[in-house]
């Protein structure tokens, strides 16, 4: 399947569900697994089925410190979503035990449509975003 995005065409893959967890969400598919990281620790993938909604969320970060990244193209609030990575600062979620539970709240608020957002870089530092004053 291919889709037209801007002015460059995308070739849509399915998701591998073999092993990972699934939620349902408004009557759509979302996976979900921890993997290791690149680094230490572990890293928490969010993806549905059709790819448009995929982020990954590494675990037991620091309190002030969360950040997500923004792989895929549907992201409420972000309109250049689905090009480079974004990363935005999380609310405050304890992730030592992550389950249906969490990712569901993790789900819920990165589908939320105005919740106010402050991008950051792989280290969490915020940075400036066109007419957008830094925090």
């Amino acid at each position: 399947m291919v889709s037209q995005i801007g002015t460059w065409e995308a070739t849509l893959m399915a998701v591998r569900s073999k092993g990972r967890r699934k939620l349902h969400r408004e009557d759509r598919l979302i996976l979900w697994w921890v993997a290791p990281a690149d680094g230490p620790g572990n890293v928490l993938h969010v993806i549905s089925e059709d790819s448009g909604f995929n982020v990954q969320y590494a675990l037991e970060q620091a309190a002030g410190q969360g950040l997500l990244a923004i792989i895929g193209r549907e992201f409420p609030g972000l309109p250049d979503a689905g090009g480079c990575w974004i990363r935005v600062r999380t609310p405050d979620w304890d992730s030592t035990a992550v389950g249906p539970g969490f990712v569901r709240r993790l789900i819920d608020w990165a589908l939320t449509p105005d919740k106010p957002l402050l991008r950051v870089d792989w280290q969490g530092v915020p940075i400036a975003c066109g007419d957008e004053p830094l925090n």
